[in-house]
C-alpha cells in the first residue's frame, strides 16, 4: 500500500490518500491508523463507497455506487454497522450532513469528498496530478 497523507506518532491519523496493490483507492479519514470518519473507498471496477467508515469497514451513514452490465450507476444509500447495510435510506450520503462530527472537520470532509469524487472519473495520470495539486495544498508539499 502506498499512503500520502496526515501522521500522528507515526500512524496514520487525519486527512489521507491511500493506493492499494489490488487497485483500490482509499480517500479521507484516519484514526490510529485506520480509516476512520469520512471518506471514499474506490474499487479498481470503478464501484464506490462514500460516507462513514470505523475501524477500516463502512460504519454509519453512507451510500454505495455500483455499476451494472449496461454500465448504468446503481446507488445503494443505507446506515451502515461494521461493514453490513443495516437500514436503506431513501437520500444519499452528504458529509455536511453527518451528525458525529466536529464542526471543524466539515469543510475538509467536504473537500476530500469531493476531490474523491471528481476523481472517480478521472484518468490514472489526471488523478495523480490532482493527488499532487492537493498534497501542495492541503501538507504544503512541493
Amino acid at each position: 500500500m502506498a499512503y500520502k497523507g496526515e501522521f500522528s506518532k507515526d500512524v496514520r491519523h487525519g486527512f489521507g490518500v491511500a493506493y492499494f496493490e489490488e487497485g483500490h483507492r482509499y480517500i479521507g479519514r484516519y484514526e490510529a491508523g485506520g480509516m476512520s470518519g469520512i471518506g471514499m473507498y474506490v474499487h479498481p471496477n470503478g464501484d464506490r463507497y462514500e460516507g462513514a467508515f470505523y475501524n477500516n469497514k463502512p460504519d454509519g451513514p453512507g451510500s454505495f455506487y455500483q455499476k451494472d452490465a449496461t454500465g448504468k450507476t446503481n446507488a445503494s444509500h443505507a446506515i451502515w454497522h461494521l461493514g453490513r447495510k443495516q437500514k436503506e435510506e431513501k437520500t444519499p450520503f452528504e458529509p455536511n450532513k453527518a451528525v458525529d462530527l466536529p464542526d471543524e472537520s466539515m469543510n475538509e470532509n467536504s473537500l476530500a469528498l469531493e476531490v474523491a469524487t471528481k476523481a472517480y472519473t478521472m484518468s490514472a495520470e489526471d488523478f495523480s496530478e490532482l493527488l499532487g495539486e492537493l498534497n501542495r495544498v492541503l501538507f504544503r508539499v512541493v
